[in-house]
């Protein structure tokens, strides 16, 4: 799904999945070195965990998006689009919230 908009058609996409990986790993770095920071107890790979149930909705959603764009551009295309993402990110927020309990 990285790949496909891609402005030359001679790339793989490699490029776009290099950024996801290291703003993903990042994001678990930088989730691991606050809870160590403020005296949780949580490891790398659990942060990665968290980071992976919060990617989870967003994914679905791209996907969702994808196959409805396929009917064509329009303003109810538009509508289901909008709505699919803000229940996606809301879902992803939840996790946050919820995992973020059981980890610290």
């Amino acid at each position: 799904m990285l790949q496909r908009d891609s402005a030359d058609s001679e790339k793989d996409g490699g490029p776009q999945f290099a950024e996801v990986f290291v703003i993903v790993w990042f994001g678990a770095v930088t989730i691991t070195l606050n809870s160590k920071l403020l005296g949780g107890n949580i490891s790398f790979f659990q942060s990665l965990c968290v980071l992976g149930y919060c990617i989870l909705p967003l994914t679905v959603a791209m996907l969702i998006c994808r196959l409805v764009l396929l009917a064509g551009p329009g303003p109810v295309n538009f509508m289901v689009r909008l709505f699919v993402v803000i229940v996606m990110f809301a879902w992803s927020i939840v996790g946050i919230d919820g995992d973020a309990v059981y980890l610290i």
